[in-house]
């Protein structure tokens, strides 16, 4: 291109001095030719498209990850894509990879397993109609009292689970009268686990509101429709109208009362129809800062939301507390409730393109050891919907050559129909307790190196008399890059099991070499 440029511009001189209107004629070419270059340069810089391989060895004390304690080794191939859009109509990125591993004869299985970790927006219609589009590929716990789940490889108590959304919606708005979204989302999980996990998820929203912008009072209206399908259960749906009446007392603080009603099949299988009543708050004292809480009476009892906000671009603090009807198809996301998340919240302020923000959050990844997809929380898999309580704090500090992250949840499941034989966890249990800590932490030595940390702790408890499982990791590594393209770490692991009946650990050793094209 620039070659181009080049003998169009010394035409150009060449004309200008044999006769003035060559150089006329000639001048479109060479604008051309720098539109097109500017069109390249900026399609480059809205697109970026990456292939990767990796070659992992593993030497562990415990191969198959239980009391009998053989030594094996683990070798793997990891061929990878990855891409991130921030194109005109399309948004997002795909972080997708097959790992294919060959383990120590009579020690286990040879296998491959998929990981996915995808998100976009495609713009169908100008600032009209739109599509979400999501998919994760992760390798889950099939229950919360069998083995846990080390470094995602497969074990008795893991399968490999496909979560796949797309939700295409239109918003806009009536003149200064109201503004609205119509949505429709589809969202599917496939388990390999036999008859558990198996799921479907559909929804209807039609949400209208006021505007915002310099309205003392405003409202807002919402009518859904959702179904939650399981393989071998019987489905559930839920049909919801709610209302809300908003006033702003200060730009900065906001109160809502909250009224509705609901028919659902959730709790027998004959539908009944229950009132909705509810209140909610919202203080922003800065911009760094957000407090918002709302709590609702419905037919199961008492739901709210609670989320407090602290985001320097230094700091990032989150603590949210949760409490409603999950489907369950949630903690079976790669996407939700991942490391991806909690670093892509706390770089919005630092970086507001998405495609620099996103790449941002994979190189710190990577440089903590670990994937896009990696969970903070690891949600078993279930056959039906429960009242859920999930608490969550998240605590961020990012320094010129540290980075620290902790987060602490704890989850609480209760079992709500009676009625129904899920054939999972909940066949023995009311409702099942899940607590952790994760403490990750990065220290760059120089450029090119840097030092990483993680200490993993879960505790996973029910009803049932002696049903319990504790996992303590603690993973310490190096991550150097030898080019621009390849780098190399060292990682030691060891861990600890307690599931209540007996105990056992695994202490190995990690290599892994991965270079990008």
């Amino acid at each position: 291109m620039n070659c181009i440029k080049k003998v169009l511009v010394n035409c150009n001189i060449y004309c200008k001095y044999k006769g003035k209107y060559l150089f006329i004629v000639l001048l479109p070419i060479v604008s051309a030719a720098q539109e097109i270059e500017k069109s390249y340069e900026e399609k480059k810089r809205n697109y970026y498209f990456s292939p990767s391989i990796s070659v992992r060895q593993e030497f562990t004390n415990n191969a198959k990850l239980d009391k009998s304690n053989k030594n094996g080794s683990l070798t793997q191939l990891i061929p990878g894509i990855r891409w991130i859009g921030n194109g005109a109509n399309i948004k997002g990125f795909a972080d997708y990879s097959l790992t294919a591993s060959v383990d120590s004869e009579g020690v286990q299985r040879h296998y491959v397993r998929n990981r996915l970790n995808a998100n976009a927006i495609v713009e169908v219609v100008e600032q009209l109609a739109f599509f979400d589009i999501s998919g994760s590929i992760s390798t889950q716990p099939i229950s919360a009292f069998g083995n846990p789940i080390i470094d995602s490889r497969p074990n008795s108590n893991s399968a490999e689970v496909k979560n796949y959304q797309i939700s295409p919606y239109i918003i806009g708005s009536v003149g200064d009268n109201f503004n609205y979204e119509a949505r429709y989302s589809v969202q599917e999980i496939k388990s390999g686990a036999e008859n558990i996990g198996n799921s479907q998820f559909q929804k209807i929203r039609m949400n209208l509101e006021s505007p915002v912008s310099g309205k003392t009072f405003r409202w807002s209206a919402l009518a859904s429709y959702e179904n939650s399908d399981f393989d071998y259960r019987r489905s559930i749906s839920t049909g919801t109208l709610r209302g809300a009446l908003i006033y702003g007392m200060t730009p900065q603080i906001v109160f809502s009362l909250i009224g509705g009603g609901e028919s659902t099949d959730q709790i027998s299988p004959k539908k009944e129809t229950h009132s909705i009543i509810g209140l909610g708050a919202q203080w922003r004292p800065s911009q760094q800062t957000k407090i918002s809480a709302s709590g609702e009476r419905r037919y199961f009892g008492n739901a709210h939301n609670i989320i407090l906000e602290h985001n320097t671009g230094k700091i990032l603090l989150r603590y949210t507390d949760i409490k409603g009807i999950s489907n369950g198809l949630g903690g079976s996301s790669a996407i939700s409730g991942s490391v991806f998340d909690l670093l892509n919240g706390f770089y919005t302020q630092i970086e507001p393109d998405p495609v620099l923000r996103t790449k941002l959050v994979l190189n710190e990844i990577e440089r903590l050891g670990m994937t896009s997809e990696t969970q903070v929380f690891k949600d078993f898999l279930r056959s039906t919907n429960t009242l859920k309580r999930t608490q969550r704090l998240s605590f961020i500090i990012l320094g010129k050559r540290n980075t620290v992250t902790l987060s602490a949840y704890k989850v609480i499941d209760n079992k709500i129909d009676e009625t129904l034989n899920t054939k999972d966890d909940f066949e023995r249990n009311e409702n099942i307790s899940q607590k952790g800590l994760s403490l990750l932490m990065s220290h760059r030595l120089n450029f090119n190196t840097a030092l990483f940390s993680n200490i993993d702790l879960r505790k996973n408890s029910g009803t049932s008399p002696g049903l319990k499982n504790t996992l303590l990791s603690v993973k310490l590594g190096i991550n150097k890059n030898l080019s621009r393209r390849t780098n190399i770490g060292v990682q030691l692991n060891r861990s600890l099991v307690d599931q209540g009946i007996g105990r056992y650990g695994e202490s190995s050793v990690m290599g892994t070499m991965t270079h990008r094209f």
